[in-house]
């Protein structure tokens, strides 16, 4: 939808998505006008734009953090536990460095409304593969998948502040972790089709 808009009109609605952000991080439950009111644009602006404060806020944060998110997944290198590990503390950085942002996109979810949650990433399935890419003919098709699925879950933002929440761990430390658990996965995963 951004590459289809004028350039004016893009400045725009970044214009109320920012002002919707600030909204939230100040702890306000905003409306179109709210917005509109921060953002200095006219409520009939933004309602062309977004008809509901929700999804004005869903889209931004799921804008903003892809594009924070936002990596060549063709830098992985090394052997597949090197990448896994790369690509989780990639993403751990982005994530701790932007941690109320994050928060604030998971606290909006709402699964009821029917939305992509604010932050999944689309092109988290292509560095995930491409993390994977060693190990394709390697793995058995179940471990594989499996594999994807845990590492998916890794370099998403529940992991990183779930560990900062629940083990009360500090950002380097709860990076670190994430980083063995990286490691450890694609290992184990290696040593069980071996097994097996």
């Amino acid at each position: 939808m951004t590459e289809q808009l004028s350039p004016s009109r893009r400045r725009t609605r970044q214009t109320l998505f920012k002002a919707a952000l600030d909204l939230l991080e100040e702890g306000a439950r905003p409306t179109i006008q709210d917005i509109a009111e921060r953002a200095s644009v006219s409520r009939a602006s933004a309602y062309r734009y977004f008809s509901d404060p929700a999804e004005l806020i869903d889209t931004a944060l799921a804008e903003t953090t892809s594009e924070l998110l936002a990596f060549d997944a063709g830098s992985l290198d090394g052997s597949a536990a090197d990448r896994a590990e790369q690509l989780v503390a990639r993403r751990a950085l982005v994530i701790l460095a932007n941690e109320a942002l994050f928060r604030r996109g998971l606290a909006s979810q709402n699964p009821g409304r029917g939305a992509r949650p604010p932050n999944a990433d689309p092109d988290l399935g292509n560095a995930v593969k491409v993390a994977l890419e060693p190990l394709e003919s390697r793995l058995a098709r179940q471990t594989h998948d499996q594999l994807a699925a845990s590492l998916l879950l890794l370099a998403g933002p529940h992991a990183i502040l779930g560990l900062r929440d629940s083990a009360a761990l500090r950002p380097s430390d709860a990076e670190a972790c994430l980083r063995w658990m990286a490691r450890t996965l694609v290992t184990g995963a290696i040593m069980r089709d071996a097994a097996g």
